[in-house]
Order: structure tokens, then sequence, then C-alpha cells
């Protein structure tokens, strides 16, 4: 047990994203940081700018500062900003009017760097991308990548929390509390379901027994007794809130033949288990090779979105 103390006393995981960040900070844009919750987003943005002398941190969650913020005027911001430098605006999906403000901030205060984070949800890109047009870097933060957590805690470590990470997950909140994992995930996919109807809940539990298997919505639909565009609306929800993810695939029929199909994988391997209530060690489960194989193809898929990252410069 002694390397799952070491994870404990060492929070911080290094995350390659501060990097590229870094090198974006003071070139005229703003930085945009959309992810899931949980993933890590204020804390990687505190870390980059924890040595910076003249940083402004407001979050939307607090209800003063979202009105406040969604009535700023060019004269108001000036008060509000002050004398610094960085303007780290988190839980940006919160304030109404976001990208009106992120504009006047942008286009009025060559000095001033402003940051925003917040979810990816498709609302507020949408916004963001017509406020900001031409005066962004936007990235999607994912939970942690494999490279990641090796450089953080050394080969050796990690290989031997691997079939932990399998079961649990890769939220960095998850990795550094190897005693509450159970807890917090079961929080976490709560926080995924708040406000949102029944059908959500039990789309998630037939999604995570077909994860790595051939999606057919029709045979979804009557198991849960749902229209076809009601459940690809939830579907495509869920891609967008980055829970899940679906791949093009192809089988072989008779006579040379193709059909193509949907399979559907998971973007952590913790959530897909919390939503089953299984976090049996591999020797006991029948689902082994499913978990290895979507732990390995959202691995892919998060390395591949980091080395080209997911930069949206319009």
């Amino acid at each position: 047990m002694a390397h799952i103390l070491d994870i404990e006393q060492q929070a911080m995981i290094i995350r390659r994203l501060e990097g590229v960040i870094n090198s974006r900070l003071f070139t005229g844009k703003a930085i945009v940081l959309l992810g899931p919750r949980q993933t890590g987003k204020t804390t990687l943005i505190h870390n980059i700018v924890r040595n910076v002398q003249d940083v402004l941190v407001l979050t939307g969650d607090d209800s003063d500062t979202a009105t406040l913020l969604s009535l700023a005027n060019t004269e108001v911001m000036q008060s509000i900003i002050g004398q610094n430098k960085i303007v780290f605006i988190d839980e940006a999906q919160q304030i109404e009017k976001i990208g009106r403000t992120a504009k006047i901030i942008v286009d009025h205060f060559k000095g001033v760097q402003l940051i925003l984070s917040g979810s990816s949800s498709l609302g507020l890109r949408n916004v963001l991308a017509h406020s900001l047009a031409g005066r962004k870097w936007e990235y999607l933060m994912y939970p942690v990548v494999w490279s990641e957590l090796e450089q953080t805690y050394g080969y050796f470590k990690s290989r031997q929390q691997l079939e932990r990470r399998v079961i649990y997950g890769m939220y960095p909140d998850i990795i550094t509390h190897v005693t509450e994992e159970r807890e917090r995930l079961k929080q976490l996919v709560n926080s995924y379901l708040y406000k949102k109807p029944d059908i959500f809940e039990e789309l998630l539990k037939v999604l995570a027994l077909k994860m790595c298997k051939e999606l057919s919505i029709r045979d979804v639909s009557k198991s849960l007794h749902a229209d076809k565009n009601t459940l690809n609306n939830c579907i495509e929800t869920l891609e967008k809130d980055l829970i899940i993810f679906t791949q093009e695939s192809q089988s072989k029929l008779k006579r040379n033949k193709w059909r193509s199909f949907k399979r559907v994988f998971f973007w952590d391997n913790g959530i897909r288990n919390a939503i089953l209530s299984n976090f049996n060690p591999l020797s006991k489960r029948k689902d082994e090779d499913d978990l290895w194989e979507n732990f390995q193809t959202s691995d892919n898929m998060k390395k591949n979105n980091w080395i080209k990252p997911n930069i949206i410069q319009l």
C-alpha cells in the first residue's frame, strides 16, 4: 500500500496542457479551457498563474459576480480589472452574456490576459465562437492521460496502480483520493444527471452495459420504451458533455458486403463502473476485456487530442 499513500500525498498531477497554455499567454487572444466537471481545469489554471502577480480570479458560481459581469460595460470593467494583468473567469457558462463581456476585455484591455474556463457544453462554445471570433485559443480538457500519470509518479508507481486505474478511472480527483474513490465517482455521476430527465440515467445504464459493443438504437428504443429521436438527442448530449464517444465500425456480411455501425465508449472507466455500481477486481469480472479495450481506446483518444490539441483559432 506504500505506493497508494504516496499518491495521496502528491495531489498535483502534471498536465501537459499546462505547457501549451503557458506558451499562449499574452499573445493577444483569450484562452478558453473547456471540459467536463472535475477534470482539473480550475486547478490547472491556478497552477499556471500561481507565480504571477496581479491576477484577478472571478467565478460564475457567485451570483453577485455573475450579475455584475453580465451587465458590465467598458467603464465598469476598468474598475473591476484595475491593475491586474490576468483575469481568470471560472465557470463562465454561469454568466449571462459572457461572450459580450469577454469581447470587451479582449478588445479594450490589450495588456490583460483573459482566461475563461467552463463546461464543454455546445451552448458556451457557440457563444464564445461568435463573440471571440479571431480572438481566442480554445482547448478541451479530458481526464488524465496515462503518459501524464507516468510523468507525475514515474513508470513503476504508475504500473503498480494500473488495475486500479482500469477500474476507478483517470479523473485527477479520483487518482489522488484512493480511499474515497467510490463515493466521489458516484457523486460525479449524480452531478452529470442533475436536472436531466430520467431517461438519461436509464440510457447511461444501457450504454454502460453495451460499452465497446455495437450500438443499436432500435434495440435500445425497445428496451427503454423511448422513441429513437429522443435517444439520439440524449446520446448527442452525452457526447457533447464528454461522457461517451462513438466510433464508426464495419462488419462483413455474406457475399463480400459490408455494413456500418457505431460502437460506444466511455471517456472514463470509473464513470462507467460507477453507473453500474460495479467496482469488483478484474479477476472477478466478465467484462474484463471490454474494460481494457475502453481504457486503451479512451487513452488514445485523449492523447491524440493533446498531440494535435483541439485548438480552435477563429
